[in-house]
């Protein structure tokens, strides 16, 4: 049977999930074996309902890229290359969301784009993407878990890292033996936390803008002095230096951004992906726009990029821009509150590498 047969019979049992009634009961139609034009199923449960995607596509990303990793861009390019960086990178993210949220729900399998591959073009590909998105999950993961103690130790120092490291790394792995259904709770709360969290910053950001802060109306005066771009590199053309600076924010824009595709695997697992998918795909614009880029504008306008809390070697932790920001404004409790959230959604964000990663790497193999 040859490839153009394989894709036809595919395209026709996609359409066989809408109406089914493995649909009706809850389970998955799996990764289909086309093969002979019958459908094997895997034994993969769809438990994820509708306000569980919508939450999991409207709070999924948002953890450690946003809340400590844009300290870097905006130390190096300053605040308007900072937002630049990331208006292209989120350009780049939409587009590969639509692109993946279509195909989710033209074909709603479990194995997402690993699956597509090696469906579409060839099981040596499906195997290979499969085991590269494990691996970019896996570093992450490590370095998620220091970062989980790092950011304990914003309050004391009595537990050594590698002790939470390994404390996280046993509570959340055997996490992962519990139903989807239950990543989906948990994910819908973390989520919706994270999204109030984020609102209620950029109301207080607003605020301190304002004048409510104890350094008087902000405005712009830290895009006039130092100004509103960075020192870049060092190199003897000053342009060229700031060039850089803004190319290497690309790659950081890159990692805070990594984890938008997880709607449409996601949708492998959905109760009703034909309608959960679309909604969810949908509001990642909107997620683009305010949770990263009205935020970035807000922290550009109240931390200067020559801040030298944002090259703190005090503490790891201390350096992310949304504390220097509540700092430097006067707000005593607040840091506490706001680093307890960022522990929240590390933690989070752990469990959903190590959810996904293993997932997609045993998709090509069903």
């Amino acid at each position: 049977m040859d490839n153009m047969e394989k894709v036809e019979k595919l395209n026709s049992a996609s359409y066989l999930y809408e109406g089914s009634s493995n649909a009706e009961k809850g389970e998955s139609i799996g990764s289909q074996e086309i093969e002979t034009g019958i459908v094997k199923e895997t034994e993969v449960k769809r438990g994820l309902k509708l306000r569980h995607i919508s939450m999991i596509a409207l709070g999924g990303t948002i953890g450690t890229g946003l809340f400590i990793g844009t300290k870097t861009p905006l130390a190096i390019a300053g605040p308007v290359n900072t937002l630049i960086a990331y208006l292209f990178m989120g350009t780049i993210a939409y587009s590969v969301t639509q692109s993946l949220g279509e195909l989710a729900t033209h074909t709603p399998i479990s194995g997402s784009f690993c699956t597509f591959n090696t469906r579409y073009i060839s099981k040596a590909i499906g195997f290979s993407t499969s085991w590269c998105y494990w691996f970019s999950w896996a570093i992450t993961f490590a370095i998620e878990l220091s970062i989980v103690g790092q950011v304990i130790q914003y309050w004391t120092h009595a537990v050594p890292l590698w002790a939470w490291m390994l404390i996280f790394f046993v509570v959340l792995t055997a996490a992962n033996f519990f139903p989807v259904k239950f990543y989906g709770e948990v994910e819908f709360w973390i989520a919706l936390i994270k999204v109030v969290a984020i609102v209620g910053f950029l109301i207080y950001a607003l605020c301190m803008v304002c004048g409510a802060g104890i350094t008087g109306p902000v405005g712009f005066r830290y895009w006039k002095n130092p100004g509103p771009w960075g020192p870049g590199y060092l190199v003897k053309n000053v342009n060229t230096g700031r060039f850089l600076g803004w190319v290497s924010s690309l790659i950081n824009a890159a990692f805070t951004y990594q984890g938008v595709e997880l709607t449409g695997i996601a949708a492998g697992e959905a109760a009703n992906p034909r309608k959960a998918v679309p909604r969810a795909i949908n509001k990642v614009i909107f997620r683009i726009l305010v949770f990263y880029i009205l935020t970035l504008f807000f922290i550009g306008l109240l931390v200067p990029f020559n801040d030298p809390a944002l090259e703190s070697e005090e503490n790891f932790i201390s350096s992310s821009p949304f504390l220097v920001a509540i700092q430097n404004s006067g707000t005593k409790i607040l840091p506490d509150i706001f680093n307890a959230i960022i522990l929240m959604t590390i933690i989070s964000a752990v469990g959903q590498q190590a959810v996904v990663s293993h997932t997609l790497v045993l998709s090509p193999l069903l």
